[in-house]
Formats: C-alpha cells, structure tokens, sequence
C-alpha cells in the first residue's frame, strides 16, 4: 500500500480504524500519528453513550456544602478534604471529602452527614452515580436521603452496603432513581427537591475511612455481557460452545493443568483450537486449581508458570492481560504476584454488574456473575439492571449438566443473552474484549 492508498483508505475508515488494519509503523512513516491522537481523543470512552451531569459537587469543599456533621452514634470522626488525585473520580474533580472514625463506637451504628443545597424535580433523572472508597472492615454503609424540604418530612433514601471484596478498594455506586430503598411521607418526583444528605456508616467497634466523591446523574455506558467458565471441563465444549456458537455467542474458559485432577474429563487439544478459532479465549486457573490465598507467593508463581507452560507446550496461548481467580479468591500477596506476571484484570468468583463509564473501578477484582443454582428470572433480573444503569455484566458457571446448572437452564440463559443482543439492548463481548474496548468502544469498520 502506498502512501496516497493509505490516505485514502483512512479518510474512509477513520484512523482510529485504519490503525487496527495496517502495521503502526505505516502510520508513523505517514506522519499521521499527530492525526491519529487528535482522531481518538474525540471518541467515547468506556462505552459512554451519555455523559452525566453533577448534580451534587465535593469540588466546592467543605464550605461551599449546606453542612456536615455527625448523624448519630458516639464514634469520634475526623472529617477534611481531599486534592490527592489518588482519591480524585471521576476526572474533572478538584476536591472530595475524606472522613474516618477514629475511635469506635461501643455499640450501635455511627453516622456522619454532608448536606448538598438543590433545587430541581427529579422528573428527567434516570440514575444516580458516586465514587467511593472505604478502607476498613465489614458493616460500612453509604445511604442517600432526597428530600422535598429542609427538614427531611417527604424523601427518598437509597441505601447500599459495601461489598467485602471492595475493601481499600473503589465502588461506583449507581441506583436507579425509580427504585429507591426506602419512602418517607409523600415525596413525588415531579416536586422541586431541595436537599441531598448523603450519610456515610460504620456499625459498632468499627473503624474506617470513606473518600466520598460527587454524585451525578444519568452517566449511561451501552450494557457489555460476556460468558465464562471455570476449571477446563469438556463440557466447555460439548455444551456451551457447540450451542452458543449458532447463536452468535463467545465465551472463554478458565484452563488448569493436570494437576486439577477433580476436572476428570477435560477440554482436549483439538477442542480448544476449534472454539479459539471460533473467538473464545483461554485463560490461566493455576495449574492445580489452588486457592492462591493459602499458599507462598513463591508456589502462587509456580501454579500460574506451570499452567502457562502446560499450554504454551501443546500449542495453546492464554490470554496474558486477565486472570481467573481459582475459587475467585484473592488477597494484596495475590495482587502483587498477578502484576508481577504482567497482568492487568483478574476475576472474582461472585459480585455484581460492573459499571464502565469510568473505568475499571478495581481491575484486579472484577465480579462475576454465577449461573449455576439460579433462574432464568434472576438472570433477567441482572441483564435488566446493566440495560438500567449501563453496566457490564460478566457471567460464569462450571460443569454443564449437573444438578445445578442442567443443559435446558444454560440453554434457556445464553437464548435470553441472545435475544437481548439482538434487540440491540446489549453487546456480548469476548472477556478480554470488554476491557479492551475500554480504551476504544468502537469496533473498526470494514475497509468495504
């Protein structure tokens, strides 16, 4: 291809597209790399299809809120405000707060408060979203209260919990406004609001330190669902990829070597080199399926080189940028050897939808979502909370056909997923096809 072809070619196609057809040196020869930058820069990212609005702003401090205080309790706490860019989300924010309890409470919850001054109905809000952070121990809670009145007779209270594997960690949470947790008086949406009082608890004996950032609304990411499996079995292949692959769906297994010796019947050689032709993706579970929490960093580095090598030796790549945690267990220990080995994402074995318009909250503990003992209604359920509030969803099960996951519910499950895609209310990724769009949501078009 010469230089006018190449020229031509990206002014049909885009850059950003031409660069994932043609060698990158081809665009460096060119001089378009300048182009190329300017050209990306202007994409959505993480799958944004709206971008939010603050709807109730840390970067004003302190001062520039209605008031904080402790709610209740007998916890002592020590409240500041926070320009670490380490503890700033999402970009543009100057300032968040920071509050911790220092010493416990004997008994009973603890409660600190920060009031936000509104003005405004709720009549065109879908969605709330706020960053946090919390580092401490279990029990710790964040709630909302939207209230019609400086008093707080008529409002809404949203509450949430923070999930254990997001200790020292972030949470992006995100709640429906038409599914509050609780209603006091008679609020209406369609009345003006004018107070936010967002609560930060801890029960007793319970220390910790919240980093609470602002809170806007109707961010939306387009939903992102992708299917895994556990531990190699053959099933992988006899049931979900020969029914999956028909409807247009991929998925990706987690592989261990024969060290695994409960999986009796694994994926063979030849069966893996059809799915992967096929688009599915392999990736590491310790060659022994250890739970890498209870052993040495130096047997972790074993069980992730022995399982790579095991393949790498019969012909068959695993996926070097995510990790399956075997039993989805994980610790800091368990972080540090993952990033040794190069890798960027690792999964959890249970947890929640994902939300992506910023990001990867935490890469080396993204949820999953199990499959097995479970319904095709609570399925919906999760696929019908990613469509609300635009998150991805990760799914993931073990064998096919035992008494937890029969072939019909697999089945009835991956035609939902289907259905859903081609309705064009969700897309069904590769895994690591999720985390790569991050950085460019838009798949390449076609040089036709």
């Amino acid at each position: 291809m010469n230089r006018r072809d190449l020229f031509k070619l990206g002014g049909k196609i885009g850059l950003v597209a031409l660069a994932a057809q043609v060698p990158w040196d081809w665009l460096e020869r060119a001089g378009l790399i300048d182009a190329w930058l300017a050209e990306a820069a202007t994409l959505p990212q993480n799958y944004l299809v709206q971008s939010g609005s603050v709807f109730c702003d840390t970067s004003l401090g302190l001062s520039g809120i209605v008031g904080h205080q402790v709610h209740d309790g007998t916890a002592s706490w020590s409240v500041s405000e926070v320009t670490d860019p380490t503890y700033l989300r999402p970009s543009g924010t100057s300032k968040m707060f920071r509050a911790e309890v220092t010493a416990a409470a004997p008994s009973g919850n603890s409660t600190y408060r920060f009031d936000f001054l509104l003005n405004t109905t709720l009549t065109n809000i879908r969605s709330f979203h706020q960053p946090i952070h919390y580092t401490g121990d279990s029990g710790a809670t964040m709630i909302w209260y939207l209230s019609q009145e400086t008093g707080f007779s008529n409002y809404y209270v949203w509450n949430h919990v923070v999930d254990i594997n997001q200790f020292g960690a972030w949470t992006n949470l995100d709640v429906s406004r038409h599914l509050p947790s609780q209603t006091v008086g008679a609020p209406a949406i369609g009345n003006t609001f004018v107070r936010l009082r967002c609560l930060v608890r801890v029960p007793a004996n319970k220390t910790g330190v919240f980093y609470v950032g602002p809170i806007h609304t109707n961010w939306y990411s387009r939903p992102q669902v992708a299917i895994t499996f556990d531990d190699g079995w053959d099933t992988d292949y006899t049931e979900a990829f020969s029914y999956m692959d028909p409807l247009g769906l991929v998925g990706a297994s987690a592989v261990n070597g024969p060290g695994n010796t409960l999986v009796t019947t694994p994926l063979s050689v030849a069966q893996i080199n059809e799915m992967r032709a096929s688009g599915w993706t392999f990736h590491n579970h310790a060659y022994s399926h250890t739970n890498l929490t209870t052993v040495s960093q130096e047997v972790m580095r074993q069980e992730i080189r022995d399982c790579t090598n095991y393949f790498a030796g019969v012909g068959i790549p695993l996926d070097p940028n995510v990790y399956i945690l075997p039993q989805g267990s994980r610790n800091d220990s368990v972080d540090e050897v993952l990033r040794e080995f190069g890798y960027t994402y690792s999964m959890l074995s249970i947890g929640p939808g994902v939300p992506l318009f910023w990001g990867v909250p935490n890469p080396l503990r993204v949820p999953r979502i199990f499959l097995e003992s479970t319904t095709l209604a609570a399925v919906k359920t999760a696929l019908d909370t990613a469509e609300r509030l635009g998150h991805s969803v990760i799914f993931y099960a073990h064998k096919i056909g035992t008494a937890t996951m029969t072939q019909a519910d697999f089945r009835s499950y991956m035609r939902e997923i289907a259905l859903r895609r081609d309705q064009n209310r969700l897309t069904v990724r590769s895994l690591p096809g999720i985390f790569t769009g991050l950085t460019n949501p838009r798949l390449p078009r076609n040089a036709t």
